[in-house]
């Protein structure tokens, strides 16, 4: 089984909550022996390159989804900006065509608009499940 796990934030050097929640989550995993990839999408300014792993996509602040005047809504804004960046979608759509994931594990429901686009273009093809998983009551 391939499981593609996304969030908004990167795992290679877990530090906060939802950072060490998911890399637990992906090494559990791992250890019974389910192949998990992880894409981090974030805001560009969020996260150095070197905290980064190679499937994460970092999103140009020059990005017009960005809405500055709101900062605490960023990871409801990383969707829509990843939904609205051609380059950036593209390289999301072709990570995800690489695996060729049985199941998607969405934290929280940021990425959705996004993952929404991506299994609507490929309708005529299986359908991959979709875990939701949160650390929140939504």
């Amino acid at each position: 089984m391939r499981i593609v796990q996304l969030t908004t934030y990167p795992l290679k050097a877990p530090r906060h909550g939802g950072q060490l929640r998911c890399a637990a989550i992906r090494e559990c995993y791992r250890r019974i022996g389910i192949d998990v990839h992880t894409i981090a999408v974030m805001r560009e300014d969020y996260y150095r390159s070197g905290e980064r792993e190679a499937n994460d996509i970092a999103l140009p602040l020059a990005n017009p989804a960005w809405k500055l005047d709101l900062p605490r809504f960023s990871d409801l804004q990383t969707g829509y900006c990843l939904l609205g960046d051609e380059r950036a979608y593209a390289a999301f759509a072709d990570q995800i065509d690489r695996i060729e994931p049985d199941a998607f594990q969405l934290e929280q429901p940021w990425l959705y608009p996004a993952l929404e686009r991506y299994l609507e273009e490929r309708a005529s093809e299986r359908r991959p499940r979709i875990i939701y998983s949160s650390q929140n009551i939504e």
